[in-house]
């Protein structure tokens, strides 16, 4: 089996790399089957049965070119695009997803690395990234903040804060991970709400309503499943 990232980099390759073993147990087995290209033909030469791509902007790049069937995870809204010489299988979760089977994007919290310590930052976080009107509540206001910002890695961020504060926006935040890690983690987590109803609150609310079972990786998973059969 091999992960490819498709239009990035060796140095990229490095780098995603390390943010996996800073943040995963991470075999270093696995690492020769962390590929990065910028050639379709790669993709050929590795004679895949199957493929699983996780976002549509990655299917409508590579999707009419990869040549097997497709497992496709729908993290935002399209056309459900059919291909004539294979298939093609959609799976999500919310309103805004179109797929034809109904499944979530889960946590393989097994493999999450321990925290050795807990800072009391503040951690700020807006899917817009821009922080322009975001008013920082009184109680926080004398604590330490950080934020989350385009392209910028916080090494070891889940060690760095024990609050977040996340300010929904006009944009959707198709598959949040920082709040069920943050969750996860037993960190406080507060959302200040905005009129769109999507997977930051949705997850939110449930987690804390029925726990975290329903988001662990297991081997039951249907996306997992259809993949490897």
């Amino acid at each position: 089996m091999k992960f490819v990232l498709y239009n990035c980099t060796q140095e990229e390759r490095i780098n995603w790399i390390s943010v996996f073993k800073e943040r995963y147990h991470f075999p270093d087995e696995y690492i020769s089957d962390f590929l990065v290209t910028n050639s379709v033909y790669d993709i050929f030469k590795l004679k895949p049965k199957r493929c699983m791509i996780l976002d549509i902007h990655t299917l409508k790049l590579l999707g009419e070119t990869i040549p097997c069937d497709l497992v496709v995870f729908s993290n935002e809204g399209h056309e459900m695009r059919r291909y004539g010489m294979k298939k093609v299988k959609y799976y999500g979760f919310y309103e805004y997803q179109n797929f034809d089977e109904q499944e979530l994007l889960k946590f393989s919290f097994g493999n999450y690395k321990d925290l050795n310590t807990v800072d009391n930052y503040v951690f700020v976080n807006t899917p817009s990234l821009d922080y322009t009107n975001v008013v920082i509540p009184e109680l926080y206001r004398d604590r330490k903040l950080i934020y989350k910002i385009a392209n910028k890695h916080h090494e070891n961020l889940h060690e760095k804060f024990d609050t977040m504060l996340y300010y929904q926006s006009g944009k959707v935040d198709t598959n949040n991970r920082l709040v069920p890690e943050s969750l996860y983690y037993k960190k406080k987590v507060e959302i200040f709400k905005s009129v769109i109803q999507d997977s930051v609150n949705m997850r939110y609310n449930d987690i804390l309503l029925n726990g975290f079972e329903a988001y662990h990786l297991t081997d039951e998973d249907k996306l997992i499943q259809d993949f490897l059969d």
